[in-house]
């Protein structure tokens, strides 16, 4: 499967927008919408969020179909937040999220030249915390909701 990054943009709201209203994607998150997102939110919010000179924001393409998103965010003193989602069902399993966090990862350490990523994810979100392990992030924190990893970035 061929799976690359590409900046997110505008028009991929029309697709993203069906995954901001799918409970079972936001509850392995730590961002669930309090309300259905509407395509004027999602416009809103892509266009707010790709603005942010402290964010790099990509969307995913798996055998050139948009099937979600990964981001660097708070990309600050050669630190940055790491997240990923995939929205569609049928890419879940299948490789592409190690994939295209591989991608991220190689432009933190070689484009933004960060030295640390971190994330928080779900305790319970097990086959993420096997991926994030995998990948070379280590726990540094646990408040029994959510797993704190970071990853330390050789040059």
């Amino acid at each position: 499967m061929n799976v690359r990054l590409r900046p997110l943009q505008t028009d991929d709201a029309r697709t993203s927008v069906k995954w901001r209203n799918i409970p079972e994607i936001w509850a392995l998150t730590g961002n669930t919408p309090g309300r259905e997102i509407t395509l004027e939110d999602e416009l809103a919010w892509i266009e707010r969020v790709t603005q942010d000179v402290s964010s790099r924001r990509f969307a995913i393409v798996a055998d050139d179909e948009y099937v979600g998103n990964i981001y660097l965010t708070e990309i600050l003193d050669g630190t940055a937040e790491y997240h990923i989602f995939i929205g569609e069902r049928q890419y879940w399993g299948k490789g592409v999220a190690r994939e295209a966090s591989l991608q991220i990862i190689e432009y933190a350490r070689h484009v933004l030249q960060l030295r640390r990523i971190k994330l928080k994810v779900r305790c319970g979100h097990s086959r993420a915390v096997s991926l994030y392990e995998s990948l070379g992030f280590t726990e540094i924190g646990n408040d029994g909701e959510f797993i704190e990893m970071a990853l330390i970035l050789e040059p």
